[in-house]
This record gives C-alpha cells, sequence and structure tokens, in this order.
C-alpha cells in the first residue's frame, strides 16, 4: 500500500524489501521501484537474524529462489531447465572387464570442452568400436540455469550425425539425469 501510495516519499532513497513468508504479493511496478528485494521463507527470529545479517552484509543471500516470482521474471521451471549456454563433454563408459584391462576410453577431451572438441571425442569413439558394437556414453555434470546440477530425471536427447549419408541427425537414446549425468547407448 506504501509503495502504490507514496510514491514520492521514496525519491532519491534506497528502500530494501524483506518479504518474509511468501516473496510474491509484489508485482513488477510495485518492485521496480525497490533497490533490493529480499524474500525470507517465515518471520521467525531465525529469519529475522539472517534478515539483519543480509541487510549489514555479514552473509550474501541465496540468488535461487526455491519458487516462482513473477515480479523478477523468475520461473522456477525454467531455472531448472539444463542451460543452453553451458559448455559439456562426453566420454565412453567401458565395460568393466575393458576397464580392469587398463584400456583407454575415447574422452573426454581435455581443457575447456567445446562442440568441436565433443565431436571429435565422439568421432574418434566411434571409430575406435566396431561395426554393430555398444558404445556406453555419459555426459559430464549437467548444470541448470542457477549454476547446480539439474535434476535428477532431467530428459536429455543424444543426436548422431552421419557424415557419410548427407549429414542426417537422428535421435538414437533420450535418457534421465543422475546426479546432473545422462547415460546413452550408441551401437
Amino acid at each position: 500500500r506504501f509503495l502504490a501510495e507514496k510514491p514520492q516519499l521514496l525519491a532519491n532513497r534506497n528502500v530494501i524489501v524483506f518479504a518474509l513468508g511468501a516473496p510474491y504479493y509484489l508485482d513488477a511496478t510495485e518492485v521496480a521501484q525497490l533497490t533490493a528485494y529480499y524474500g525470507l521463507s517465515g518471520h521467525s527470529t531465525v529469519f529475522i537474524e539472517v534478515a539483519a545479517r543480509v541487510l549489514f552484509q555479514e552473509t550474501g543471500p541465496h540468488l535461487a529462489p526455491p519458487v516462482s516470482v513473477e515480479a523478477v521474471s523468475y520461473n522456477l521451471r525454467r531455472q531448472l531447465e539444463a542451460d543452453p549456454e553451458q559448455l559439456f563433454s562426453l566420454s565412453r563408459v567401458l565395460p568393466r572387464e575393458e576397464a580392469a584391462e587398463g584400456e583407454q576410453s575415447g574422452g573426454p577431451a581435455t581443457g575447456t570442452p567445446t562442440p568441436e572438441s565433443a565431436v571429435a571425442t565422439a568421432m574418434l569413439m566411434a571409430a575406435e568400436a566396431s561395426e554393430g558394437s555398444s558404445l556406453l556414453l555419459q555426459t559430464s555434470a549437467l548444470l541448470d540455469r542457477n549454476g547446480h546440477l539439474v535434476p535428477d530425471g532431467m530428459v536429455v536427447e543424444f543426436d548422431a550425425s552421419y557424415l557419410a549419408e548427407g549429414g542426417l541427425t537422428e535421435t538414437f537414446a533420450s535418457s534421465g539425469t543422475l546426479q546432473g549425468v545422462a547415460l546413452a547407448t550408441l551401437v
């Protein structure tokens, strides 16, 4: 009500709001008037102490709320999706008997992975395999838009491009993640 009825009192001032409970009662127009907007899950003494520590910069706030907050365009479902800008790699998971013999896998590439190194690694793994054999592949850890591991069960599609067939691309597997990693078998 204060934000709606007395906006002139806020001019040239730092206005910090701590939402003690649900952080989604303010709209985008109201939030735009604020210097900072913090959402806390409750109003007990512990939450008030955390608010004071954040206010006086003794601790930093978590930047990934556990709920969607429309006023700041934070959509939790979107944030938990895999970050499309991240770089990741593929590596071959060796069967136990091959791993025991000390055979090296085809990946992952060393250094900062790039789309080109992921393709090169996949091509190396495919070249080492005999026709009709199976390669068990795994991704490096996949992160969401908040920089955390994607949730378990996030569906990952694995595509293969066949250069000999004019670059034909097909999805050869879909699997859910476990601890941020997805596995697939390429025949």
